[in-house]
């Protein structure tokens, strides 16, 4: 399945990402939608916070919430909010 957007998904822009999820004892994977900003991308996968500090100058630790998905289960990319560079 190719999925349009990717190129604007771009470490500091906010998403929307819907992705095929496992499911323990299921016969089928359920679609889910994980929203936040993202982190990394490379060919693999993609890593958004979706919690985070307010003050971008406190380094990642556990109090934020942090999603790695594979790239081969999305089905859908939004972008909610493009990264302008004037941050």
């Amino acid at each position: 399945m190719t999925v349009r957007g990717w190129r604007k998904v771009v470490p500091g822009a906010i998403v929307a990402i819907t992705f095929l999820d496992h499911v323990e004892d299921g016969s089928e994977t359920i679609p889910f939608v994980v929203y936040g900003r993202v982190v990394k991308k490379d060919r693999k996968e993609l890593t958004l916070d979706s919690w985070e500090y307010q003050d971008v100058k406190i380094p990642h630790d556990d109090n934020e919430k942090r999603f790695s998905i594979v790239r081969g289960a999305v089905t859908r990319v939004r972008v909610l909010e493009e990264v302008d560079g004037k941050e």
